[in-house]
């Protein structure tokens, strides 16, 4: 009879241990959804500060379109993601979005609850653009895109969005005021 409870009693550890571990699962999931619909209700201007980017185009056209600022590692990690395109437009024209670090570094970007295909301009220390791609949104894997050396600044914009701007290969781009 002793040997009965003590393998009744074990079941039931492990029965509530497993019960448990399902409820955590649970609610780290219903904590990541939610964190995820509280992303999407979230405004950009409610995350992001705006700033201009002084472009200066390979043929020496000066250009000033405005930018989403992404300078902290949180905002860095919202990025565009959740959002719709329109959702970039501030007051009509269309917005970029600048993801800046302090000093340079080699960063990868991935299109993960990104809802549009981007444009990527990849901004080195001296602000130059080294290259730009084209990432189109994922639905299953979201392979990362690295940049090509280490940079201080990267700028995205919907697909097409930044040539339109003369942000191209060789263009010099800075930060500006605020915007």
């Amino acid at each position: 009879m002793k040997r009965l409870v003590a393998v009744v009693f074990i079941v039931v550890a492990i029965a509530t241990s497993c019960s448990s571990s399902q409820d955590e699962s649970k609610q780290a999931t219903t904590q990541s959804t939610t964190q995820s619909t509280s992303q999407s209700v979230l405004p950009l201007r409610d995350v992001f500060t705006r700033r201009t980017i002084e472009v200066t185009t390979p043929n020496a056209t000066r250009k000033q379109p405005c930018a989403w600022l992404a300078s902290t590692e949180t905002q860095r990690s919202r990025g565009l993601s959740l959002i719709s395109e329109a959702d970039m437009n501030v007051d009509g024209v269309d917005a970029l979005m600048a993801f800046s670090w302090s000093t340079p570094e080699t960063v990868g970007f991935w299109m993960k609850d990104t809802r549009f295909p981007i444009s990527l301009a990849w901004v080195d220390e001296n602000g130059r653009v080294l290259s730009v791609i084209e990432m189109p949104v994922c639905t299953d894997t979201c392979p990362v895109s690295t940049s090509p050396a280490p940079v201080r600044l990267v700028l995205e914009a919907p697909k097409g969005g930044l040539e339109k701007w003369g942000i191209v290969p060789g263009a010099n781009i800075a930060l500006g005021t605020s915007c």
